[in-house]
């Protein structure tokens, strides 16, 4: 193995170049000053770079998104930066998006090994037409190692593959913002009344039924959904508001409010709602959440207060009565969510430090 530093270079999708990151960091929109946190690598050793958006003309644009359309991953984004690829020992990809694309090249130029890390393939790989599902499974099966967030998901890789090995690295976050809540400060003592907030924008975000619930609880439940993919067409219970986390200053606002974080979540394979779950764990929180995904892969903790899809209203109206009246419940969940970000090291440092890992075996 050499010992040179490991040359590591990050290509995300369009839109999440370095410098288009740095503006949204620059405005609040995001936590960390690389995108997804990778830039962490550089600190543990490695030298990272990361992909560009090129600025484009409208008809460039309407072509490389129906070429997007077209075969489900952005061949013209991978395509132009391919020569910032060549210059790196490893690639990290971090949807089908760029890997599937960057795979396709790698049949016909020499180009370094990617990590073709993939969050929706097994959820739309069934839902897609038979020659763009034919073309996804030959370029997986190309793929020099296949890597997903979840378990679950990895396990549906290595089937779609033939039996191919899929990594499953768990992610990270940061999110010392959030800190400091805590359970012991921001949870509300008052039992005749608890603090209910819905999150998300993932698109298995089940708020339809969510919406549901809060219909059938009493008065004595404050609901709040922070969202911007709610359809606009659900009528809203008396005791539900829709709000807006524009800033990490504001989704700090709301974890701090909150008695209970929900996710209530359609069937899914990629771990969705994590993300949330480590948030609402950094706050303090408690999560109720439907179990599906993986997510308990990353809190095993979580396990005993996850309810079976498909969901139930009666049982999540059940169970949130029941946390309504223990506060001291609401405080062990929490701190057990805290000791699984410590176990699983559930951090961004953690998350980078899991892919050099595999990248070094790549370059062994």
């Amino acid at each position: 193995m050499s010992d040179s530093p490991l040359r590591v270079f990050v290509c995300l999708e369009y839109g999440r170049g370095l410098a288009t990151w740095s503006k949204r960091y620059e405005r609040g929109e995001v936590i960390d000053s690389t995108p997804y946190g990778l830039g962490r690598a550089a600190d543990l050793g490695a030298t990272v770079s990361f992909s560009e958006d090129t600025r484009e003309t409208l008809f460039a644009s309407v072509a490389r998104r129906a070429l997007l359309r077209l075969l489900g991953f952005d061949v013209v984004h991978v395509a132009r930066n391919l020569g910032r690829a060549r210059r790196a020992d490893v690639v990290w990809t971090h949807t089908e998006h760029v890997h599937l694309a960057y795979t396709l090249f790698r049949l016909f130029s020499k180009l370094p090994p990617a990590i073709c890390n993939s969050v929706w393939i097994a959820d739309e790989i069934t839902k897609v037409s038979a020659p763009k599902r034919a073309l996804w499974k030959f370029l997986l099966k190309r793929s020099a190692v296949n890597s997903t967030e979840s378990p679950v998901n990895a396990a549906l890789i290595s089937e779609i593959t033939g039996g191919q090995k899929a990594v499953s690295l768990l992610y990270g976050l940061d999110a010392s913002d959030l800190k400091g809540v805590g359970p012991e400060g921001g949870s509300s003592t008052d039992t005749k009344r608890l603090k209910v907030l819905g999150i998300g924008n993932d698109r298995h975000r089940d708020w339809g039924f969510f919406l549901r619930v809060a219909e059938g609880l009493s008065a004595e439940f404050d609901v709040r959904i922070a969202t911007r993919s709610l359809d606009q067409n659900l009528a809203l219970p008396a005791n539900c508001a829709v709000v807006q986390a524009r800033s990490g200053e504001e989704l700090a606002e709301l974890y701090s409010w909150a008695d209970i974080v929900c996710l209530p979540l359609r069937a899914n394979f990629h771990a969705s709602g994590v993300t949330v779950a480590m948030e609402a764990a950094a706050a303090g929180k408690p999560v109720l959440a439907t179990r599906t995904g993986g997510i308990d892969a990353y809190f095993p903790s979580l396990s005993g207060h996850m309810l079976s899809a498909p969901n139930s209203e009666i049982d999540w109206i059940e169970r949130l009565g029941k946390y309504r009246l223990s506060q001291e419940e609401r405080l062990r969940v929490a701190r057990a969510l805290q000791n699984d970000v410590e176990a699983n090291e559930l951090t961004l440092d953690g998350y980078a430090r899991r892919l050099l890992a595999l990248s070094q075996e790549i370059r062994a």
